[in-house]
């Protein structure tokens, strides 16, 4: 029986009363919704008819919230509380976190019918691991398409198997999508062809500092757009259509999107390229590190960087840190309060475990904490003076909480959240007009970021250990239980 028939995507949308979504007569604005929505799924490879529903709430009611498939997804601060920014801005506010919830879009019925069309080897995996399988692709902007096409080498794990189907397809898609007339060439010195003709000089550039192997970029016409009109597309994602602004604002938000998307650039092919650059003047270490990790490990790791903004230039100096095997791990007592060593050979972790026994996330801790001026240069943008921030830190009884988080349930897990976001809100920031960055123990800054990275993706969370010496960080705002 197919379980194609099955599936859809209904998305719930409960705007406040007096938000201007939430009016009468704006049909355009929830068409361009509707429109975006069902373009990227489609793109996404998830079949079935999408469903944009609006419900007005009562005035007591005071944010945007938005549910997939039944299930609440995380919206940014200020696209919760957007009741006084333009509607067309909303309407790419909304769009954007769309496509960052599309792990939502995951359901039982949606990896059955994959399985149905997928490789034989495919459906080697369980319930569980089919799933991990579709969420590597999904959150690496793959469509679901490409199961059905992909034929692997004998692969032991789920994330094999995903990284495998990645690493073996072509080059990374990057394209922007415009008008014509803003992509034919012409003389005028403003028009948005300038941006596509610059892209291949922010590419480089972006390559230069972040490390990472950008695609060129290509321009795609498009005449269903307005002339007025761009987007993004990275694989198979397709970004939000957005009004075009005047060339210096659109150049900045170029290399700003370079930063910030990076890790879907990172894949088992284009970390084999890297490594490989690396052989000529490093053929021992590499000979090591390949001895003893699998790219696909690399790649992950990689990737937890980028996904901070952490530059991954300094890729001989990770690769040290992975094989230098001399770090010993600690336990980090929340009970105790002990100014953390500067060594960088001393990990910090939440848990009494060996080394070896690390997962990739606390194994990419390890690795921050060696990056000290990758650090200082993702610290930059919120110094106060000469390297030093003003941070938010966490009261006792918070950070509790926060260890215990998987413990909740789903409406504590809210509230929690909900408590830590309107104090980062109302601090959010500091006096010199920088955005307030967030202090704390090694041991727990990883679960801290994730707590707020989808409300707050520009708030950095620092640990002390990776901070000192060389950055001073004041203890400002205290967020409370």
């Amino acid at each position: 029986m197919s379980h194609t028939s099955n599936i859809g995507v209904e998305i719930n949308i409960r705007v406040p009363e007096g938000h201007p979504l939430a009016e009468e007569g704006q049909p355009l604005a929830w068409s361009q919704l509707s429109q975006y929505a069902t373009a990227l799924f489609q793109h996404l490879g998830v079949p079935g008819v999408v469903v944009v529903v609006r419900e007005k709430q009562p005035p007591a009611f005071k944010k945007i919230e938005v549910a997939i498939n039944g299930k609440i997804a995380r919206l940014r601060y200020t696209t919760a509380h957007s009741l006084h920014d333009s509607l067309t801005a909303q309407v790419v506010a909304l769009c954007d976190d769309l496509l960052s919830n599309r792990r939502l879009l995951i359901t039982p019925d949606l990896v059955e019918a994959v399985a149905e069309k997928a490789h034989p080897s495919f459906r080697r995996f369980d319930a569980n691991g089919q799933e991990r399988i579709v969420q590597v692709l999904l959150n690496q902007g793959f469509g679901l398409q490409h199961l059905e096409r992909f034929s692997p080498s004998e692969t032991n794990t789920p994330e094999a198997w995903a990284e495998a189907c990645i690493g073996d397809l072509e080059a990374v898609r990057f394209a922007m999508h415009a008008h014509p007339s803003q992509i034919d060439p012409d003389d005028n010195p403003h028009d948005f062809n300038r941006l596509v003709e610059s892209a291949d000089y922010f590419v480089d550039a972006a390559f230069k500092i972040k490390g990472i192997p950008f695609p060129k970029i290509r321009g795609e016409k498009r005449t269903d757009f307005a002339p007025n009109e761009m987007a993004f597309q990275i694989n198979d994602l397709l970004f939000p259509t957005r009004p075009i602004g005047d060339m210096a604002t659109e150049n900045l938000q170029f290399v700003n999107f370079l930063t910030r998307h990076g890790a879907l650039f990172l894949n088992r092919g284009s970390v084999n390229f890297l490594l490989d650059s690396l052989e000529a003047a490093n053929p021992n270490l590499l000979a090591l590190a390949r001895t003893r990790f699998s790219t696909d490990f690399i790649t992950t790791i990689l990737r937890h960087l980028a996904v901070e903004s952490i530059s991954i230039r300094p890729l001989v100096r990770i690769l040290e840190v992975l094989v230098s095997g001399g770090q010993d791990a600690y336990r980090q007592d929340l009970s105790a309060s002990e100014a953390p060593p500067l060594s960088e050979t001393v990990h910090l972790i939440d848990t009494d475990k060996r080394l070896e026994h690390l997962s990739l996330s606390e194994w990419a801790e390890l690795v921050r904490v060696n990056l000290k001026n990758a650090i200082i240069n993702r610290a930059y943008a919120h110094f106060e003076e000469h390297q030093t921030l003003s941070c938010f830190y966490l009261e006792n009884g918070l950070l509790q909480r926060v260890l215990r988080f998987d413990e909740l349930d789903d409406e504590e897990q809210a509230t929690l959240r909900e408590r830590v976001c309107a104090q980062i809100a109302q601090n959010y920031h500091t006096p010199a007009g920088k955005i307030r960055p967030i202090i704390t123990a090694a041991a727990w800054r990883k679960r801290i970021s994730d707590l707020i990275a989808f409300e707050f993706p520009e708030t950095s969370v620092f640990s002390l250990q990776e901070c000192l010496p060389r950055i001073v960080a004041r203890f400002e705002v205290m967020l409370e239980a």
